[in-house]
């Protein structure tokens, strides 16, 4: 992850705010999420073929570091995905015929809570740089710590060729129609 902190605890009002910083265990010769998309469209979009190619970049450690109850770890990793979905962005407006879709394949249960709230389940209290506490509650807590996921509707934006086609509320197989 991007960035890290110490454990969760118990009850956000008791826990002492933490900022979020830089994680020293990131190995510097790790590629990003962006660097592995711009790589992957690279070698996909093979210049002169009039075939498509479907590509799928995953976030997926937004979801380890909510199940571990890790604010900090789920920022900097949707940072990273931000960062992929850019470059993706970019490579659609230039090529024009790019169909890209933006999903979760499940919701998770953090929430932001009053400030320094005791809510049930693991919390955790940030700084954020303008100084002032902000809570998450993570309410699907297991007996071990993990959280699980839930079952509710999650976003979907979709920008290009058939996007039209991907409004609305949608059962989860319609968009492979769409695809």
């Amino acid at each position: 992850t991007r960035w890290t902190g110490p454990p969760a605890t118990r009850t956000g009002g008791a826990a002492t705010p933490v900022r979020c910083t830089p994680n020293d265990a990131r190995p510097d010769d790790q590629p990003s999420l962006r660097d592995m998309a711009a790589t992957a469209l690279r070698l996909l979009d093979v210049p002169g073929t009039a075939e498509g190619f479907f590509l799928q970049v995953e976030g997926a450690s937004i979801d380890k570091a909510a199940q571990e109850a890790d604010p900090c770890g789920q920022i900097g990793e949707t940072l990273d995905l931000d960062e992929a979905v850019r470059e993706v962005l970019d490579f659609a407006a230039r090529d024009g015929s790019t169909l890209v879709v933006l999903t979760a394949d499940h919701g998770q249960s953090g929430q932001i809570v009053e400030a320094g709230a005791t809510t049930p389940g693991l919390t955790r209290s940030l700084l954020t740089e303008d100084g002032a506490v902000l809570t998450l509650s993570y309410g699907t807590t297991l007996p071990d710590g993990t959280q699980w996921h839930t079952g509710t509707q999650v976003p979907l934006a979709a920008t290009g060729p058939g996007a039209g086609r991907l409004t609305g509320v949608l059962d989860q197989t319609e968009i492979f129609t769409v695809l």
